[in-house]
């Protein structure tokens, strides 16, 4: 009876110690699993794109009808599905001249994404990319991405941010171009010195 009330005392103590390593090797887990998830609806996303040139999908389902994603993922995070991001939600806009090469990753290092309370229009517009959201009827448009609903903060940084629904999931084909936003180099000029008499 003594060895089995020492034997829970000690299993209790290492509990205590493992557990706090448990939680944060779970939650890395589940953040490298919200990666892997919501690059493969980027993936998903340009296979359709070069299917349908110039076209988006309207739902997620379509994806998985056309074969160019294996099934719907869930939200590795909240257990839910992941909030989906139409044209209509973002959007480029041409404030700061030429996009950078990598849209991506700008977009998902510059743009906030603003949940509003109630149904009110709010936009925000950094770095040549803009976000509205809650306003009705501006969903219409195709899918370009996705991300996560929860507001938690993560242990890893991915594109600069530190929130899980910052972690944008958004294909874009102009950062898939190759060649899109390369500045040619300067034409030489000749110098008068070199020039032969």
């Amino acid at each position: 009876m003594v060895g089995l009330l020492v034997a829970i005392g000690v299993m209790g103590v290492v509990m205590t110690l493992v557990l706090p390593y448990w939680r944060v090797f779970a939650k890395r887990e589940k953040e490298a699993e919200l990666i892997f998830r919501g690059e493969q609806y980027i993936r998903a996303i340009e296979l359709y794109q070069r299917q349908f040139p110039g076209a988006y999908p309207n739902d997620l389902g379509a994806l998985v009808e056309q074969r160019f994603l294996r099934r719907l993922y869930a939200d590795p995070v909240t257990g839910g599905t992941f909030e989906v991001l139409t044209q209509g939600t973002v959007s480029l806009t041409p404030t700061q001249g030429s996009p950078s090469p990598d849209l991506q990753s700008a977009f998902a290092a510059t743009s906030q994404f603003d949940r509003p309370n109630s149904t009110n229009t709010r936009s925000n517009s950094v770095g040549g990319l803009t976000q509205t959201t809650g306003v009705p009827g501006l969903e219409a448009g195709g899918i370009i991405g996705v991300v996560s609903r929860s507001p938690d903060t993560s242990m890893r940084v991915y594109n600069e941010r530190t929130r899980y629904d910052e972690w944008f999931f958004v294909y874009l084909p102009q950062a898939s171009q190759p060649g899109f936003g390369v500045v040619p180099p300067p034409a030489e000029t000749p110098n008068p010195s070199s020039a032969p008499p």
